[in-house]
């Protein structure tokens, strides 16, 4: 049986790293934004793989842009940042450095003193450092 954690009980320390996955997601087609999703769920899927918790803008979202159209891009930009904030790592995944929207993510990782990673494997490494450290304290 799943146990429940309360969180309003359990120490900031305690609480599972998350791992916020970054790439580019817009693109001149929906193909390409197809391309973009794939390559993000695949290090969904990794992270998955090794239980390590994570959030995707680009499966939490896939083509609400098309969907929601009348909804600004500054509505998903904004979000997803708050969402940032509130992680522990930034994953970045694909072609990110030639988009804009990762860039912006990047600085305000930066700025929150978050750590940027490149690799699922140093995601890995990280998490496995982030666990094993919270274990000592």
């Amino acid at each position: 049986m799943t146990q429940m954690v309360n969180i309003q009980e359990t120490p900031i320390s305690k609480l599972v790293p998350i791992v916020y996955i970054a790439g580019p997601y817009t693109a001149d087609s929906y193909r390409g934004v197809d391309f973009n999703i794939e390559i993000a769920r695949k290090a969904a899927v990794f992270l998955a793989r090794h239980r390590i918790a994570y959030i995707c803008p680009h499966l939490n979202s896939a083509h609400f842009d098309t969907a929601l159209p009348t909804i600004p891009y500054s509505y998903w930009t904004n979000m997803y940042l708050e969402l940032l904030r509130r992680c522990d790592a930034i994953l970045l995944v694909g072609y990110w450095r030639n988009s804009k929207g990762t860039q912006v993510e990047i600085a305000e990782a930066e700025r929150c003193g978050i750590p940027v990673l490149h690799k699922p494997a140093e995601a890995l490494k990280w998490y496995n450092e982030r666990i094993k450290g919270e274990a000592t304290v």
